[in-house]
């Protein structure tokens, strides 16, 4: 009998993205800013500061892996269709399941105990499981990730690497590092395993959201008219000078949307362009 059990692709393929990088270069704005209807598991407890900016996000606080497991089935079974999620972050999240696996009661205490060969077995499959669970779902991923450097004896930086389980990064499509320098960002692809894009190059994502800089690179991401708008009202949040914001509001005039919502816009431009005067005045 021939053997006939192959088969096309039957699903989309979503991206699975590691981005790593130093403390403030702006992370968790950026992969927020991913277009459509986002969740975000929050275990550093920053997310209360977007809520205003992000609301099109559902968030989950929580460090521990079991309600970590529940959530990404729920996912799996009940996310609204082309949505994506933020998992904010790595870092925190392996420290604390650590901290759960090294805690034991004696008596009414809390101890915590020196972790052996065998807790740190366990600690791997739950990783590997989260991970797992993740790459089955039918949309983006993005996982956060504090970054440390790998030096040479004399000092000199090797190569930034994210901080968590050393396995991370090979369960992902595509490593990100994020880098800010003044008021420019940037991009960096470190690993890729998708078309479109070209691992070492650098991308530009100074005031710009993460629909902005993708939409070619993802296609099955796609930004409606609600996005550009939320987009925009984004980048009056991320202008950091008044050459920015000349440069933005000159550009603003040449995008499709709603009239009311662009002069909206342009107002809230001009607020912090005078915000921007005073400070420079009194500096």
């Amino acid at each position: 009998m021939m053997f006939n059990k192959f088969v096309k692709p039957s699903k989309p393929a979503y991206a699975k993205i590691l981005i790593h990088g130093a403390a403030g270069v702006g992370k968790t704005f950026f992969s927020l800013s991913h277009p459509g209807k986002g969740y975000l598991i929050d275990t550093e407890g920053g997310a209360n500061h977007y809520a205003d900016l992000f609301p099109n996000i559902e968030v989950l606080h929580t460090v521990e892996f079991d309600e970590i497991i529940k959530a990404l089935d729920w996912l799996k079974n009940n996310a609204e269709p082309n949505s994506f999620l933020v998992f904010d972050s790595e870092t925190i999240f392996w420290d604390a399941l650590q901290y759960q696996k090294a805690q034991f009661m004696h008596g009414s205490e809390i101890r915590v105990k020196q972790l052996n060969l065998s807790d740190w077995g366990v600690i791997k499959r739950i990783v590997k499981n989260i991970h797992q669970m993740m790459n089955e779902l039918d949309m983006d991923v993005i996982a956060i990730a504090h970054e440390k450097t790998n030096t040479t004896d004399a000092g000199g930086v090797l190569e930034y690497i994210p901080v968590g389980e050393q396995n991370i990064p090979y369960y992902f499509d595509m490593v990100m590092r994020m880098v800010k320098n003044g008021s420019t960002r940037r991009i960096e692809v470190l690993k890729n395993r998708l078309p479109n894009i070209i691992t070492g190059e650098v991308i530009d994502v100074t005031c710009r959201t993460w629909g902005e800089a993708f939409e070619e690179v993802f296609p099955l991401m796609k930004r409606t008219e609600d996005d550009i708008v939320r987009d925009w009202n984004l980048k009056v949040v991320m202008v950091e000078n008044k050459e920015q914001i000349t440069a933005l509001v000159r550009e603003l005039d040449n995008v499709e949307m709603p009239e009311k919502a662009k002069e909206e816009i342009k107002e809230k431009f001009r607020w912090k362009y005078k915000k921007l005067s005073i400070i420079a005045k009194e500096a």
